[in-house]
């Protein structure tokens, strides 16, 4: 009974929501599903990376990783996630290029309001790291926003920054 309506919804799934409504049908692929994947392999990896499963954080971050390619668009936390997972099991290097890609990426793209969180989490990452080349860019990027002083993750990266290069 529950499989029927499930079965009768899988073709209204390939088009977008809006011509459902409408005369109009426009197929829009797997692009949907695909999206939903990506994303649940994003809850997994949060999933395993909190309950210290490395080894699955980094399976589920590089499947996030490879769907997010096939649609064409990389995120930033997708970067962030598979940067964290490596770094969780010990392969700093590769972390920190991960990571050093997803800062050019911010770089690149001057989004920098609607990147603050994934900054905060670079400067973070960075400072953890001891890359304090890489956490000054963060920092720098930071600097131009008006971030309310509130904001936890930006209170802990500055944080890790201050105790990466001494102060107190």
């Amino acid at each position: 009974v529950v499989l029927i309506p499930f079965l009768q919804g899988i073709p209204y799934s390939f088009t977008n929501w809006k011509s459902i409504i409408s005369d109009k049908k426009e197929f829009n692929g797997l692009h949907n599903y695909i999206l939903m994947l990506k994303n649940t392999y994003s809850n997994l990896h949060y999933l395993f990376y909190n309950v210290q499963d490395y080894p699955k954080a980094y399976e589920y971050a590089m499947k996030e990783y490879s769907l997010s390619r096939i649609i064409g668009k990389t995120e930033l936390t997708c970067l962030t996630h598979l940067g964290m997972s490596l770094m969780a099991l010990d392969s700093i290097e590769r972390a920190k290029d991960i990571f050093a890609f997803a800062l050019d990426t911010i770089s690149s793209n001057q989004r920098l309001k609607e990147d603050t969180e994934v900054l905060c989490s670079l400067l973070f990452n960075f400072s953890y790291l001891k890359d304090s080349a890489h956490a000054a860019r963060c920092i720098s990027f930071l600097e131009q926003l008006d971030i309310d002083e509130g904001n936890t993750a930006m209170n802990y990266a500055f944080g890790e920054y201050y105790r990466m290069i001494g102060k107190r």
